[in-house]
């Protein structure tokens, strides 16, 4: 990976927000937590048919695709239901696929669920709504904060807040319990991007 693609993947905190009253087709960027700007991906598709690149305004770096043979996918690797959405996240760098992000259907029906898996399709971390009850309160009131506990096995490594601000969804994430890079930085950046979709 070179240097300056290292540095954009290799932070432990950073955040992401979208544009400015782009609801339909919104562009959002990702940010350090001193503000500098890292990559930014445009023209969203909440349904993901057609791949979500992230660029940092030079190159592409990521692609973030619901492939059409989701099914067949799924059908490949047990423990994958088919009524999950599967994200699989490509680094356009080396051009080699990076891991999968899961969205469960069935676990996330009272609270907020995200598996995040390797190359593999083995799962390396568990992203899921920190309260129970405040995830309850978000199905009927959708604008509030939420906040995401990050788990690397039985380990929690850091936190995940979505919010709103002046129309504009942001989303926060802060990885400082996982120096050792356990969850991809990678798979992070494509997560916070469809955090920033729904």
């Amino acid at each position: 990976m070179p240097a300056d693609a290292a540095a954009i993947f290799g932070r432990h905190k950073f955040r992401g927000r979208t544009k400015w009253l782009a609801l339909r087709s919104p562009e959002c960027m990702v940010e350090s937590e001193d503000g500098l700007r890292l990559c930014h991906c445009r023209a969203l598709d909440t349904t993901c048919r057609r791949p979500m690149v992230v660029t940092d305004g030079t190159r592409e770096l990521l692609r973030i695709q619901r492939p059409e043979e989701n099914f067949r996918l799924q059908s490949m690797h047990e423990g994958i239901p088919c009524t999950d959405n599967v994200y699989v996240v490509t680094d356009l760098i080396s051009n080699l696929e990076v891991g999968v992000v899961q969205k469960p259907w069935l676990k996330g029906v009272w609270r907020d669920v995200w598996i995040v898996r390797n190359s593999d399709w083995v799962e390396v971390c568990r992203v899921e709504q920190s309260s129970l009850v405040w995830a309850l309160i978000r199905t009927f009131l959708t604008a509030l904060p939420c906040r995401y506990s990050v788990f690397h096995e039985t380990r929690r490594i850091g936190t995940i807040r979505r919010s709103w601000y002046l129309a504009r969804l942001k989303v926060s994430v802060d990885l400082l319990g996982d120096p050792e890079t356990a969850f991809d930085r990678r798979l992070a950046i494509a997560l916070l991007v469809l955090l920033l979709t729904r």
